[in-house]
């Protein structure tokens, strides 16, 4: 059975930008028996400015009230090696996603807390042996953002933003400033779909 996402999937084409897959997909919920708990302080989440899908989470972030709740990582600018990055040789190990900034202030929004260089390390550190994963399988690692990263068990809850927004959104109203604002109302939910599936195929 196709979906929005399949009617309106952009195919490869040279020079065209073709979104990798994410593999992250743990969900933090209210649920009694929930894995990741909506507890406050507990999370980070690491972004880009560069990254139109990383800063729609930290649109949902500011909007819900949850700057005090969820910690935020900003990454540098560098992307080295990014003409390796899709490539299926040897040489797309050179590839290590965003740099991260020498900043250790705890106060500033480039503090990591683990004083990685790239993000690469963060995954590799959430995830032993991730990149191998990939290069057993002939392909490049995927080192995206956004990532939501629970500091508790060092683990990468998720690195798909379009279900971090719906856990901002819904998951953490016993602790955000703004628990009565729905950024998914149930009667915008088929459209916002429609038009999510031709902007985010």
């Amino acid at each position: 059975m196709s979906t929005d996402q399949d009617k309106h999937k952009v195919e490869a084409v040279k020079g065209s930008f073709v979104r990798n897959p994410t593999k992250f997909h743990d969900s933090i919920s209210t649920s009694p028996d929930a894995k990741y708990p909506p507890e406050a302080g507990r999370y980070r989440l690491y972004v880009s400015y560069a990254c139109p899908w990383a800063s729609r989470c930290l649109m949902v972030r500011k909007l819900k009230g949850l700057e005090e709740v969820i910690s935020l990582t900003i990454t540098g600018y560098r992307l080295d090696n990014l003409s390796t990055s899709n490539s299926k040789s040897k040489e797309s190990s050179k590839y290590r996603g965003w740099n991260f900034e020498k900043d250790q202030d705890k106060e500033s929004i480039f503090y990591n807390p683990h004083g990685f260089e790239y993000l690469d390390e963060l995954y590799e550190h959430a995830h032993p042996g991730y990149r191998k994963e990939y290069e057993d399988q002939g392909k490049r690692a995927v080192y995206s953002v956004p990532v939501l990263f629970d500091e508790k068990t060092q683990t990468i809850v998720s690195n798909e933003s379009a279900e971090i927004i719906k856990m901002f959104n819904s998951e953490f109203n016993s602790v955000c400033l703004n628990p009565d604002l729905d950024l998914e109302p149930k009667g915008m939910v088929s459209e916002m779909n429609r038009v999510d599936a031709i902007v985010y195929p």
